[in-house]
């Protein structure tokens, strides 16, 4: 994934935006995903990689298409 290449460039927030990643991969795997979860989720990781700056680019370009597609597909 594009944060796992990314590395440490997230520096102390490293595991953080890691084991989020993680979960959310996890809850959108799972058969109900809960939307204001993932909505939650998909913020903060933005929020890490815009701070980030020219690394974080591939991965808000991922979380932009990822979050219409949920949204979509789990309305409620």
């Amino acid at each position: 994934t594009e944060i796992s290449e990314a590395g440490d460039v997230f520096g102390d927030q490293s595991d953080t935006v890691s084991r989020t990643a993680a979960t959310l991969s996890q809850e959108v795997a799972s058969e109900k995903p809960r939307r204001k979860w993932y909505e939650l989720s998909i913020e903060g990781l933005k929020e890490a990689a815009e701070a980030v700056g020219e690394v974080g680019k591939p991965i808000l370009k991922t979380l932009g298409a990822l979050l219409p597609m949920l949204v979509s597909l789990y309305p409620k």
